[in-house]
């Protein structure tokens, strides 16, 4: 019989600690509308990276791509 393909342990125990991560990049991105232009584009871009990489963390594909 075929089993289908869950969740790994290792995947599980990601959950919480992405969750959380992503939770506060987004605040930040929200911190850096609110921000002046140049600190805006700065926020933007360290968030991007950083949700890219949590992109990598759930996908695990494998590095996320540098820009």
């Amino acid at each position: 019989m075929l089993h289908a393909a869950g969740p790994t342990p290792g995947r599980i125990a990601l959950i919480i600690p992405v969750t959380v991560l992503s939770l506060l990049v987004g605040l930040l991105w929200l911190l850096g509308l609110a921000c002046g232009k140049d600190r805006r584009q700065y926020v933007t871009k360290i968030s991007g990276q950083v949700m890219r990489a949590i992109i990598w963390m759930w996908q695990g594909t494998g590095p996320p791509e540098s820009s």
